[in-house]
């Protein structure tokens, strides 16, 4: 609200500027028009600003695709809480076997999708169900390449591209969960959920 009505001042007071340079005679007619049809234009296009900058921030707030986080924060933070706990569960696993037990809460919080973005090394959704030998892709938007480590298999993600990889990987357990580091961090940054066909 303070933007418009110093914009709308700032207006007013070079419209009032115009007119005493034209009672002072000044300018001619013709100059007058003119400064008058720039300051039109620019009122009107610096009002088109403002308006496209609010129909975006709108867009973006209502508009649950684009936005989740806005629309329903608490949503969103439980659900990373979440996430965060299983990778934290499995991090401590001292076994397979123990990383198995995890796997109830793993399908409660898994997301099943066909794309997982590792940009900044922080993987969206941390925590993803794919079925087995089903094809997936992992998306990188980052300057640099990234490197996923999933149980002794590497994969080379390069700087802003997609690469296809299948669920399973030869893998020779099968079905199950996978942690997978990025860029050879310690901790896991991620876990696959491989399910039967």
């Amino acid at each position: 609200m303070c933007q418009v009505t110093r914009r709308v001042q700032g207006l007013l007071y070079s419209v009032d500027f115009v007119i005493r340079i034209f009672q002072n005679k000044i300018v001619n007619n013709k100059s007058f028009l003119v400064i008058l049809g720039v300051l039109l234009v620019v009122s009107v296009a610096s009002s088109l600003v403002i308006l496209v900058i609010r129909a975006r921030s709108q867009t973006v707030k209502t508009n649950p695709n684009i936005a989740v986080s806005v629309n329903t924060p608490m949503a969103t933070n439980e659900a990373s809480q979440k996430e965060q706990t299983v990778l934290d569960n499995l991090a401590s696993a001292a076994s397979q076997q123990d990383k198995d037990s995890q796997e109830d809460l793993v399908a409660e919080v898994a997301v099943e999708t066909d794309l997982v973005d590792v940009t900044g090394c922080n993987p969206v959704p941390k925590v993803v169900k794919v079925r087995a030998d089903q094809a997936f892709e992992v998306s990188n938007t980052d300057s640099k390449p990234h490197s996923i480590d999933i149980e002794g298999y590497h994969f080379e993600i390069p700087a802003m591209s997609k690469t296809a990889l299948i669920a399973g990987f030869g893998f020779e357990r099968g079905e199950g969960i996978y942690t997978y580091t990025c860029d050879k961090s310690v901790q896991p940054a991620g876990a696959l959920y491989i399910t039967k066909n």
